[in-house]
């Protein structure tokens, strides 16, 4: 027998290990078995069994008799909620359960166990578990502060005790749960008493357990100080349950937590699911405490939507006139029509009713038919006499009346469009034709070189008509863009765009250096930078006594030296010297910083008679200063020297800090030197040893790319005129939301190992095209250069920081999440600083440090301040059915949850009930989930849905399910393949303030948002790596994929240039002064409640809003630019235009429009690809023209004929016309010339060219060997 039940427990234990393995393999770090932690979701809502198998996994090993007794109740419970097995896992669930508890109970040798002992023997072991972790007194110290109210000052302390205690409590509540169960039916006596006493005491505890989205309202907590602000306490009494209310039943449930309230009076009368009020009690809570006004999403008992609707459309593949989409039941539901419908809903209404005429339902608002002539249905006013367009302004839809000044502006922008357009078109293309025209005409008996097939006997008229057929070319729309291009460099030139500025004081130095030194860490933690350059880049606090700003030290390194050589040469007077070094600001910075810093160096190393003599030494070289008399007084030529030994003097300090304080303490060395115990002067010594060492150029600091690009913006964009930013506490609240699917949350280690055909891996690419990272990469972990992927593979922390930096240079769900939560941690650092510099945080910092960020990360109010303006939420669709198939994305999200403590996951969860009849019906639930103190997943809301949410397109309709659990007054949308950087978050209250700013007549619903695309590298160190595989073997196929390269590369650039500059210099005229800036990408900011209350973000009717990006600071964006790729979105974006014309949308707006506004509405969306239809036909008449001549034998012909005739020469030379469309570009390089100035836009231009000229001299080279 004992060998079997050995056999038994080698193979459980064997099975656990794998588990195990593959879930460490997945990167999901959980405490608990993956056996023990997969309840079924039909169980693990109705009863705590998972709590309850985490609490006997924590204890096992203290006391494995009680961890039986836990798993045994455990069993019990799932026993008796699924006795048949019914549900799905629930059967294997409970044979792994019941084989653990078999393994246990084998570990008794066969010694009989008395149940009948459990209690006791749960509760004694509870006694000694609260006396190990001193949970009393903790209760004790935590009333104390409850009671006091005094929280400014404790929130640290808290904390940490919050850290250890939260997993005691969880196993202390699953043992109470244990206790309560088996000691339900006992009498109340000896025992059984004390623990219903107990569970009296400990209930209170347990309920900082209780599961909360962003407020704590069902279980006050003390360790989030969300709950205590001011303005939070008078949001939950604003909407406290009055005495003037109708009287509630006395049985209804009414905890000492939650007092009863408005939401508890509206779910008891229209019976609306208990989630649903608390995510809206929240909800109100949050808009109430930021004093906005709110509205209420409403919800029904159990609506019912007409499920044949889904049906009759096919998938998609029926026409539109024969079923309802999305906006036949979002205008329908936001009409006065539909409070005809009644509550219930009436069966006999209208709505109902199918129509005659159609096959479906009937349409009542508005029909799409599938036609060209839309076109004019939706545009037709621009065929109308321009006469009287001008009246139009007084005949628009409600809301898009604009004033008279704005009227005006767009007005004149297309009334200069016309001028130029009807001016060139007469002067430059009609005019210069009418003559050679009239000459083609009257030519006659010319010889063709093969038939005439039309021009015989009709004067030539095909001929004339390959002369006349390209004047459409340069339509409006080059126009519209040229000008637009003009007006928006004015616009971003009045606004300072790219403007840098010097002047600082050394109080606003003080201010920016914390701020900056956290965008320099977040570079370092990126990779972008190494040590060193984090050195290089941080900058001083200057809260020190120099009396001078101190800059970072990349700014002033290598002046020194050029200053030291300036003044050995100089044969001049003093202010001769001192004028050639002010010439370079940084350069005389730098001078007077190490002159003010060797001067306190010394002063706090010298004592008694030394330091006399440094105090005099000094003061003689400041009088020679004033007499200006220094070139006299001092032998610069000497400086080199000094400046050497005093280097010598700092490295020295640096290297044996410690050991020459030791042996001064010990009277053995400088027993005559004051040795500095202040740790400024230690800072001060570092930086001046840097300062007179390092020889770097500022330009060559940082090195990356990336890193230097993102510095440049950020410090560029600090200088243009944008709103000024309110207080955090006073700032308008928001959300980010993010839809995913099932793409790639954080690469695998097998992924990043596996090779493709030629042998490269995903790591070895990524090494290859960022080196300089990986190197920083290595440093950061405490790895050398010589460390092979083996050595990190052995180290689970190793392992797993390699699979996120490789997943965050990637199109990953991990990077957008990384640069979503910058916004928190943006917005914790400003509260902390705003907090501390007004006093209101006592956290034993001294005064002098009060712009000091160190501690922000650990204060629980900044955490809570933080927490009440932004929310993250990421819409999972199928996080469900991947979490049932154990799938590795799942894994990756629950690791991300636990990686992110404000990072929220939405999803869909499906729940199968088996009817008596025996049929399987499915049940539709929108979850929000977070982890908790375990890492596990923490369910917080679950509403009931009214059925399949998937009626139309998928990913808006991903959205719409959980745009509910989003909080405050503005919502952001970020696709998947998106980033953010840390120091664009830091500007987003400046951002929202634009909501409140003035832009006419009303106040903008939508922001706007440049994007930065990132689209990778490609070196010609890369390419070599890459092709010198190929070198002994097809030096064909080396040149094809270096030209192939080079193609990218220049598409690449082009592409994401292109784009950007659309989304800053076109957004920008489209928003001011043409008043058409609609919705583009993700990144845009919404008004959340205008939005909310006008049917959302996201349209979801099948084909008809298939580009769902068209409805629904600076982000990074990551994009495929090969030539296919570019094609493939170019072709989406123009699909979903085309679908936009049938919508009714379009046709509305191009019929309430004034004309001047419908215009430009027209030629920025829908336009522009008629415009370039239109554009690409004509130069297929063009060319099909140019070759008719030739190879007709006319152009020959035609000009023997009329020898000498200079018009008909240029009206047969007219290919500039095809070269026009060069002026499309001219946006791009005007948004070029704003950020980066004329001088670096022809550097750029110059240096791209070089790369090409490198990349085929290279190939000249392989292919000569």
């Amino acid at each position: 027998m004992s060998r079997v039940a050995s056999n038994w427990e080698r193979l459980v234990r064997a099975t656990l290990e794998r588990e195990q393995l593959r879930t460490s393999r997945q990167g999901h770090i959980r405490e608990s078995d993956d056996l023990l932690s997969a309840v079924p979701p039909s169980l693990e809502k109705r009863a705590n069994i998972d709590a309850i198998l985490q609490a006997a996994n924590v204890i096992e090993d203290e006391d494995p008799n009680v961890a039986r007794i836990l798993c045994e109740q455990a069993y019990t419970l799932a026993q008796n909620l699924d006795p048949k097995s019914e549900g799905r896992g629930v059967l294997q669930f409970k044979t792994g359960l019941m084989s653990v508890i078999k393994q246990k109970l084998s570990k008794r040798d066969g010694v009989r166990i008395d149940r009948n002992q459990d209690i006791e023997r749960l509760w004694q072991f509870y006694q000694s578990y609260k006396k190990r972790y001193k949970v009393d007194d903790i209760q004790k110290q935590e009333q104390r502060w409850r009671e006091s109210g005094a929280f400014s000052g404790q929130f640290g302390e808290m904390e940490q005790i919050s850290v250890g205690i939260g997993k005691v409590y969880a196993t202390l509540r699953a043992l109470v749960e244990v206790m309560e169960l088996l000691s339900r039916d006992a009498p109340r006596e000896g025992v059984v008493r004390q623990i219903h006493e107990e569970l009296r005491k400990i209930k209170p505890t347990t309920d900082e357990l209780t599961p909360y989205n962003i407020v704590p309202l069902d279980a006050p907590s003390l360790t989030n100080a969300i709950g205590w602000f001011p303005e939070v306490k008078a949001a939950v009494s604003a909407i406290r349950y009055s005495a003037n209310f109708p009287e509630l039943p006395s049985d209804m449930e009414d905890s000492q937590q939650h007092r009863l309230d408005l939401f508890d009076l509206l779910q008891y009368v229209f019976g609306f699911q208990k989630d649903n009020v608390r995510n809206q009690r929240e909800n109100v809570i949050l808009s109430i405490a930021n004093a906005q006004s709110c509205f209420a999403i409403p919800a029904g008992v159990e609506p019912r939507i007409d499920d044949k609707e889904a049906d009759v459309n096919r998938d998609g593949k029926a026409t539109h006139s024969a079923w309802r989409n999305y906006d036949d039941f979002n205008e329908h539901f936001w009409s006065a029509r539909c409070l005809d419908l009644g509550w219930p809903m009436r069966k006999d209404s209208p709505f109902f009713k199918k129509s005659k005429k159609w096959k479906g339902a009937s349409k009542k608002g508005f029909v799409e038919h599938r036609t060209f002539l839309h076109l004019y249905r939706s545009f037709h006013r621009l065929w109308i006499f321009l006469a009287m367009m001008f009246q139009e302004r007084y005949y628009v839809g409600r809301g898009l009346y604009e004033s008279i000044s704005d009227y005006a502006r767009y007005v004149l922008f297309w009334l200069v469009i016309f001028v130029c357009k009807f001016s060139f078109a007469y002067f430059l293309q009609i005019k210069p034709l009418v003559s050679p025209t009239k000459t083609i005409v009257n030519l006659s008996d010319l010889k063709y070189s093969w038939h005439d097939l039309v021009s015989k006997h009709n004067h030539n008229a095909l001929t004339v008509a390959s002369l006349w057929a390209p004047i459409y070319l340069l339509d409006l729309h080059i126009w519209y863009t040229l000008l637009s291009a003009l007006i928006g460099g004015v616009m971003g030139a009045r606004a300072r765009l790219g403007e840098e500025s010097l002047e600082m004081k050394k109080i606003d130095a003080a201010k920016f250096s914390p701020f900056w030194n956290e965008i320099i860490k977040s570079l370092r933690e990126e990779d972008y930078i190494s040590n060193r350059e984090m050195d290089l880049l941080s900058m001083p606090s200057n809260l020190g006594n120099l009396r001078l700003v101190q800059w970072p030290l990349f700014l002033l390194s290598s002046k020194i030296f050029l200053a030291i050589d300036l003044a050995v040469d100089c044969k001049d007077t003093q202010m001769d010297l001192w004028n050639r070094i002010s010439k370079d600001e940084y350069m005389a910075y730098a001078v007077q910083e190490c002159y003010y810093s060797v001067e306190k160096i010394l002063l706090s190393l010298a004592d008694g008679e030394g330091r006399l003599w440094v105090e005099r030494l000094f003061r003689e070289i400041n009088e020679s200063i004033l007499e200006r008399s220094l070139l006299v007084n001092l032998k610069l030529k000497k400086l080199p020297m000094v400046v050497s030994r005093f280097t010598a003097l700092t490295g020295l300090l640096l290297d044996t800090w410690n050991i020459l304080i030791r042996a001064k303490n010990e009277n053995r060395l400088f027993s005559r030197i004051h040795w500095p115990n202040d740790p400024e002067v230690k800072e001060q010594v570092k930086r001046l040893h840097l300062l007179l060492t390092v020889k770097d150029s500022a330009e060559n600091v940082p090195k990356n790319l990336e890193a230097r690009r993102r510095l440049q913006f950020f410090t560029n964009s600090l200088f243009m005129d944008m709103p000024p930013a309110k207080p955090v506490s006073e700032m308008i609240p928001f959300s980010v939301f993010t839809p995913y699917y099932s793409e790639t949350v954080l690469y695998s280690s097998a992924e990043l190992r596996v090779e493709n055909e030629d042998g490269i891996s995903t790591l070895f690419y990524l090494q290859t095209v960022y080196p300089d990272e990986w190197r920083n990469f290595l440093e950061r972990i405490g790895r050398d250069d010589l460390t092979v992927d083996q050595d990190l593979q052995d180290s689970s922390s190793d392992s797993l920081e390699l699979r996120f930096w490789a997943s965050y240079r990637g199109q990953t769900l991990a990077r957008t999440v990384r640069g979503m939560m910058y916004y928190r941690k943006a917005l914790m650092l400003q509260s902390y600083l705003e907090k501390r510099s007004s006093g209101e945080i006592e956290d034993g910092y001294s005064g002098a440090d009060f712009m000091s960020s160190h501690g922000y990360e650990l204060s629980r109010e900044a955490h809570a301040q933080a927490d009440l303006k932004f929310t993250y939420v990421i819409s999972c669709q199928i996080y469900g059915q991947q979490k049932q198939k154990k799938a590795p994305e799942a894994a990756d999200i629950a690791l991300l949850l636990q990686r992110n403590e404000a990072l929220r996951v939405a999803f869909i969860h499906v729940e199968e009930n088996v009817t008596s009849d025996g049929r399987v019906s499915e049940e539709y639930y929108s979850k929000l989930v977070k982890a908790d103190v375990h890492g596990k997943d923490q369910e917080i809301y679950s509403i009931k849905l009214p059925g399949n949410p998937k009626l139309g397109e998928g990913k808006p309709e991903n959205q719409n399910h959980a745009i509910i659990f989003t909080r405050g007054d503005a919502i952001q949308t970020i696709d998947m393949n998106q980033d953010n950087y840390l120091e664009e978050a830091m500007k987003v209250r400046n951002l929202l303030e634009e909501f409140n700013g003035k832009h006419g007549l009303r106040r903008p619903t939508i922001l706007g948002v440049r994007e930065h695309v990132f689209t990778g590298r490609f070196t010609a160190y890369i390419c070599f790596l890459m092709l010198i595989r190929l070198f002994l073997t097809d030096q064909l196929t080396i040149f094809i994929l270096l030209m192939h390269f080079n193609s990218v590369s220049c598409l690449a650039w082009f592409m994401s240039n292109q784009e950007t500059s659309f989304v800053t210099l076109g957004q920008r005229v489209l928003a001011y002064p043409l008043k058409v800036r609609m919705h583009y990408g993700h990144p845009d900011v919404f008004d959340r409640i205008f939005h909310l209350s006008r049917g959302g973000i996201s349209k979801a009717s099948r084909v008809i809003n298939i580009s769902e990006d068209i409805y629904a600071g600076t982000v990074g964006k990551g994009r495929d630019v090969g030539l296919n790729q570019i094609a493939q979105f170019e072709g989406k974006v123009a699909g979903g235009n085309g679908e936009q014309v049938l919508s009714r949308d379009i046709y509305r707006l191009g019929q309430l429009f004034d004309f001047f506004r419908m215009l430009s509405f027209y030629f920025t969306s829908v336009g522009f690809y008629v415009c370039t239809m239109m554009t690409v036909l004509t130069i297929y008449f063009f060319l099909y023209g140019r070759v008719y001549l030739a190879l007709s034998g006319l152009d020959r012909a035609i000009s023997k004929s009329a020898l000498g005739n200079t018009a008909l020469d240029a009206a047969l030379n007219a290919q500039f016309l095809v070269q026009i469309g060069v002026f499309t570009a001219v946006p791009m390089i005007m948004g070029f010339i704003l950020e980066l100035g004329l001088l670096k836009v022809l550097t750029r231009i110059t240096f791209f060219s070089d790369i090409h000229k490198e990349s085929f001299c290279l190939c000249l080279l392989l292919l000569s060997c």
